[in-house]
């Protein structure tokens, strides 16, 4: 019996070591990731867990306020 290694089995093995480093760190292009999902507002992104994020109309009250509108704010709901 040999115990040289067949070219399909390095490959396999080469394979399978590039799924778990995959599974480990997770898919590049989560849709919900930050750079996906705020690229149009970064300045209104709302972090929801450590790995999902939303637009949102407002964070602050100053993102609501207008010159004919200086008292808006913003809710709890982030909508002026």
């Amino acid at each position: 019996m040999s115990t040289q290694s067949s070219p399909h089995s390095v490959y396999y093995l080469k394979l399978l070591l590039a799924l778990c480093g995959l599974l480990l760190t997770g898919c590049p292009d989560d849709p919900t990731t930050y750079k996906n999902v705020c690229q149009s507002c970064e300045d209104r992104c709302l972090k929801l867990s450590e790995t999902e994020y939303k637009c949102v109309t407002c964070l602050t009250d100053q993102q609501c306020q207008t010159p004919s509108s200086p008292d808006k704010k913003c809710n709890a709901q982030f909508e002026c």
